[in-house]
């Protein structure tokens, strides 16, 4: 999954720098699709963090 938040970030850095703005479609879609993807990376930390917590 970090790999995919990676590549993700990649794409927006690339594209904010070849003249895309923030407030385009594009932009504003793959902003979301990283905070789904770091909501669910949060999620799945904490919920491991947790498990670990309890059976140990």
């Amino acid at each position: 999954m970090l790999e995919e938040i990676e590549l993700l970030r990649f794409r927006i850095n690339e594209a904010y720098r070849s003249g895309l703005e923030l407030t385009d479609g594009r932009m504003v879609e793959m902003s979301q699709d990283l905070d789904k993807l770091l909501l669910k990376y949060q999620r799945e930390c904490l919920y491991n963090d947790v498990k670990i917590e309890v059976f140990t």
